[in-house]
């Protein structure tokens, strides 16, 4: 006779199963609200970002050039795209020299959505001292690099040097328009273009104070070839809220857009920490801290541990293709435990 089947056992698997598929729900939206969250700073930002890199005798200052740097960064909530305008500027003419001081900013600027993950988790004391530390190791690394290697530029001019040792054989030819494979993107697009599309040639344009761009009234996507009578030509939400819609203005969009956002993250990062501790009892969570935050168990090689956390580290922000997101989601896992702050630093 075949043996009764345990409802209860099933149960449990059932319930288990459905909490991983939650787990990678909200890390998924956790993700698409990163993106939100850099989009409503670039529409906020506008034509005020291409105001910051006007004035050319102000950014001799590498002061100030690693300060437009952090603005930028922190306006448009991404260091790659803050970087791509800089080398935009640099192939239009403006000196290396300068521009070097604003790429060190733009490593600064993009630890702020740390800080932002981290004060969401502020409703619990303990998680909050966990999670903001950890941001804080993001924050004081990439400070501290900056600051050394700006000192260390402005006193021997060595990056500048070696940069152009590196392309004093590159031919002429003017290869701008190669990017890198984004998964990351691949995956929340879909998602997230239902929501908001900008114009990302109109925004450098900005930055670059283009003359081509001079006249643009919005960085939304307008344009589409999918236009219906009485409504907007690109079918996004936010489409019916621009110059195509209604037009409630790029700063009302830009706060709606926001605050979407801010309440995804909230939503989600609660959601995790809340999965997360469910799923793992207490015997299985500290079976994983052991295990991820013990050194490697050779004798004689656990001062490679921590080289090994970089390569790992390396090799997640080369697959996301965005640091930021890497570290905003080992933010929360610090904060509940999972992670450990010797261990995060690599």
């Amino acid at each position: 006779m075949k043996s009764p089947v345990n409802t209860e056992v099933l149960k449990e698997i059932a319930v288990t199963v459905t909490k991983l598929v939650s787990l990678l729900a909200c890390l998924y939206f956790f993700i698409c609200s990163l993106s939100f969250l850099s989009d409503s700073f670039r529409i906020l930002g506008g034509k005020n970002i291409g105001a910051l890199f006007s004035d050319s005798e102000l950014l001799k200052n590498p002061v100030v050039g690693v300060m437009i740097g952090v603005l930028v960064t922190v306006l448009v909530q991404s260091s790659s795209t803050s970087t791509s305008i800089i080398v935009g500027l640099v192939s239009a003419g403006a000196p290396v020299k300068t521009a070097i001081p604003m790429i060190m900013g733009a490593n600064i600027g993009t630890s702020v959505t740390n800080i932002i993950v981290a004060l969401t988790q502020a409703g619990d004391r303990e998680q909050f001292r966990k999670a903001f530390a950890c941001a804080n190791v993001h924050d004081m690394f990439n400070w501290l690099s900056a600051f050394i290697l700006v000192i260390i530029e402005c006193l021997t001019g060595y990056l500048e040097k070696l940069t152009g040792k590196l392309v004093e054989n590159v031919g002429a030819t003017n290869v701008t328009d190669v990017k890198s494979p984004d998964f990351l993107k691949a995956l929340t697009k879909p998602f997230t273009k239902v929501l908001v599309q900008l114009d990302k040639d109109v925004l450098k344009g900005w930055a670059q104070n283009s003359l081509e761009y001079e006249n643009a009234t919005t960085i939304l996507r307008t344009g589409c070839h999918q236009h219906a009578p009485g409504g907007p030509s690109c079918k996004y939400l936010f489409a019916h809220l621009g110059p195509e819609g209604v037009n409630i203005g790029e700063s009302y969009i830009g706060v709606i857009l926001l605050a979407i956002s801010l309440c995804m993250l909230c939503g989600c990062l609660i959601g995790m920490v809340k999965i997360l501790n469910a799923i793992l009892g207490t015997k299985v969570k500290s079976v994983i801290e052991n295990v991820i935050n013990a050194d490697i168990p050779i004798r004689g090689l656990g001062w490679l541990t921590g080289y090994l956390a970089m390569l790992v580290g390396a090799i997640m922000t080369i697959l996301v293709q965005s640091s930021s997101v890497f570290t905003s989601t080992l933010t929360p896992l610090a904060g509940a435990g999972l992670v450990s702050l010797e261990r995060a630093y690599p």
